[in-house]
């Protein structure tokens, strides 16, 4: 199986659950998190999806996810998405969110598994 991880949410739980931790102990919790999915999809190979810094949808609708501009990021989300890249070989997307892209890499694949919450 060639799973698809959504990148984007890993890293945003880690980070959240580790708070008041040193960024060590996100990264650990992180590598934990990709690898405890990645065993129980059986995937023999992976690709980790992050959002880029632009988005299509805020072109066609300003407002998107605006109920979110005031709410707090945990401290050490941009540290886990850093070591996704750098210790993982995540894609940071361009345009398109990270669940987008699992989409378009899935489509007419019969061997991808995407593993994510998001819809």
């Amino acid at each position: 199986m060639h799973t698809l991880v959504d990148g984007d949410i890993c890293c945003y739980r880690c980070a959240a659950v580790t708070e008041n931790d040193d960024v060590s102990i996100a990264k650990y919790q992180l590598d934990e998190f990709i690898t405890r999915v990645l065993k129980e999809t059986n995937a023999y190979d992976h690709t980790i999806y992050l959002s880029g810094p632009s988005n299509f949808r805020y072109d066609i609708y300003p407002e998107y996810k605006a109920n979110r501009k005031d709410l707090p990021r945990p401290k050490h989300l941009e540290a886990c998405k850093e070591h996704l890249v750098t210790t993982w070989g995540a894609k940071v997307t361009d345009g398109i969110e990270a669940d987008d892209a699992m989409g378009i890499h899935q489509y007419g694949s019969v061997d991808t598994c995407i593993a994510s919450i998001d819809k």
